[in-house]
C-alpha cells in the first residue's frame, strides 16, 4: 500500500514493532515521538511531485524558508488543502476565496505562510504576492501593479487595475492584518484579480466565521526540542533539561528560539548544563530572565516579526486588554494549564466581590463573557470540548509576573472556594 507520494507502508513496520518497547519504557508521547523523528528522517520527499516545475512570480521579492522552520507538516497540509478548495466567503459586498492563519503573536503565523508558499509554490502558476498590514495599503498596491507592468524604477504610473486583471491562478498573501478592522477595511485587502486565493496571518477575529481557519498553537514537546536543540545531539541529563526548558514556555516557538540562541551561546563560551541553567533563571523570582534573554539575542533570532522581544511581545498583547479580561486570565492563571469551566470563572469573581445574590451572578456571567470575547479577539485563549477555557503557559507566566496586585490575591485565594463550590453542586445532583 502507498501512503501519498511513493511512501510505502511496509517502512513503518519497524518503528511500530519497537513501539511497545517505548511505551513500556516511556510512555506513548515517545513511542509517538519516536516514530514522528524516524518517518521525518526516511529518503521520501512529500513533495516530489511539486519539484521541478518552475518557479512562479515572487513580488515585490522572493522570501526563503528559514532553516529553523521545524515541523508544522499536519497545518501545512491543512492550508494546501483549503486553499485550493477555494472556498467563497463573502465579505461585505462580493465573494472572495479566502483562508486565515490565526494565532498568538509569536508563535509562527508568518513563517507558516511563507513556508507554504516556497513548499507549494509550484501549485501557484500566477505568482506569489506578499503584502503586509501593517504597512499602508495603497503603497503597496502601487509597487505591485509597477511590478506586474514589468517596472521596477518606480517611475511607471502606478495602474492597480493591472491586478485586478490577474486571473492566472496565484497566491496573496496579508501578513499581519491588524485585529478589529471592519468588514470594509478586511475588503480592501483582499486579492482584486479573479484568480488570486487571499491567504491571512492574523491574531484576531475580523474575519467571518464561514473562512477556513487554520490555529496555529504552540509546538509539540518533539517539535519545540528539535527548534532548541538545532543541529546539536542532546542524550541523557542534558536531553531531560532541553524538555524542561521548552515546557517552562510552554513550546512558544519565538519563546523557544531565543531560548536556542541563548543556550547556543553558553555553549560557544564553555558554560556547562546550559539549558539547566537558564530552567533555573526562568524560576527564580525578580526581574524575568525573559527580559534579559530579549537583550541579550535581538540579532541572532530569525523570526518574522518586527521585535523579536518575547516580553514585548507578551505587554503589547496584554496591556491593551480591558479589565474584564485580566480577571478571566487571573483565575485561569491560578489553575496552571487545567482547561477552566466557565461557571467556575463566574463564581470565583462572585466570590471575590462577596456578592451572591442571583443579580450580582447574572452580572459575573456577562463580565467573563466581555473578557473572553476580548481574549478570543487576540488568541489569547482557546476554548476546548465542552467550553473550557486554557490559557497559553507563556500567557499565564506573564499574568502572574505581570498582573501580581492585590486582586490577584484575592482570585487565586477564591478559586479553591470556587472549585469546591463547583463540586459540591456535582455531588448534590449525582444519583446514589
Amino acid at each position: 500500500m502507498l501512503l501519498g507520494a511513493g511512501v510505502d507502508a511496509a517502512q513503518f513496520v519497524g518503528p511500530l514493532r519497537d513501539a511497545p518497547r517505548f511505551t513500556a519504557e516511556r510512555g506513548w508521547d515517545a513511542a509517538a515521538d519516536a516514530i514522528l523523528d524516524w518517518v521525518t528522517r526516511r529518503p521520501w520527499d512529500p513533495y516530489q511531485q511539486l519539484r521541478g516545475r518552475a518557479a512562479p512570480r515572487w513580488l515585490p521579492a522572493r522570501h526563503w524558508s528559514s532553516e529553523r522552520f521545524v515541523g508544522r507538516e499536519a497545518e501545512l497540509w491543512a492550508l494546501h488543502a483549503r486553499l485550493l478548495a477555494g472556498k467563497t466567503s463573502i465579505l461585505s459586498a462580493r465573494a472572495a476565496a479566502v483562508v486565515q492563519i490565526r494565532g498568538l503573536g509569536g508563535c509562527g503565523k508568518s513563517l507558516l505562510a511563507l513556508e507554504y508558499a516556497n513548499r507549494f509554490q509550484a501549485a501557484w502558476p500566477g505568482g506569489v504576492f506578499l503584502l503586509d498590514g501593517r504597512d499602508d495599503l495603497g503603497t503597496q498596491i502601487a509597487s505591485l501593479s509597477r511590478l506586474v507592468a514589468g517596472s521596477r524604477d518606480g517611475r511607471t504610473p502606478a495602474d492597480p487595475q493591472a491586478l485586478a486583471r490577474q486571473d492566472d491562478r496565484h497566491l496573496w498573501i496579508v501578513d499581519n492584518l491588524p485585529p478589529g478592522l471592519p468588514g470594509a477595511e478586511v475588503e480592501r485587502w483582499l486579492a482584486p484579480g479573479p484568480g488570486g486565493v487571499t491567504l491571512v496571518t492574523t491574531r484576531g477575529r475580523q474575519l467571518s466565521a464561514s473562512v477556513p481557519t487554520v490555529n496555529l498553537g504552540a509546538l509539540s514537546e518533539a517539535e519545540a526540542l528539535r527548534l532548541l536543540r538545532g543541529p546539536s545531539a542532546l542524550a541523557g541529563e542534558e536531553e531531560e533539561q532541553a524538555r524542561e526548558l521548552t515546557r517552562a514556555v510552554g513550546g512558544h516557538p519565538l519563546a523557544v528560539d531565543v531560548l536556542r540562541a541563548l543556550v547556543e551561546r553558553d555553549r560557544e563560551a564553555g558554560r556547562a548544563r546550559p539549558c539547566h541553567r537558564w530552567v533555573q533563571r526562568l524560576q527564580a523570582e525578580g526581574r524575568d530572565a525573559l527580559e534579559d534573554a530579549d537583550e541579550l539575542v535581538q540579532s541572532d533570532v530569525f523570526l518574522t516579526t518586527r521585535s523579536h522581544s518575547v516580553t514585548e511581545m507578551l505587554r503589547a498583547e496584554l496591556t491593551a486588554l480591558p479589565v474584564q479580561a485580566w480577571d478571566v486570565l487571573r483565575v485561569c492563571a491560578a489553575l496552571a494549564d487545567a482547561p477552566l469551566p466557565r461557571t467556575v470563572i463566574e463564581r470565583t469573581l462572585v466570590e471575590v466581590d462577596g456578592v451572591k445574590e442571583a443579580e450580582a451572578e447574572a452580572e459575573a456571567e456577562d463580565r467573563v463573557d466581555a473578557g473572553v470575547d476580548a481574549l478570543l479577539r487576540g488568541s489569547l485563549v482557546e476554548i476546548v470540548e465542552g467550553g473550557a477555557l486554557v490559557v497559553p503557559a507563556l500567557i499565564r507566566r506573564a499574568v502572574v509576573r505581570e498582573g501580581a496586585d492585590e486582586r490577584a490575591k484575592r482570585i487565586s485565594e477564591a478559586v479553591p472556594l470556587a472549585l469546591a463550590e463547583g463540586l459540591g453542586d456535582v455531588v448534590k445532583g449525582h444519583p446514589n
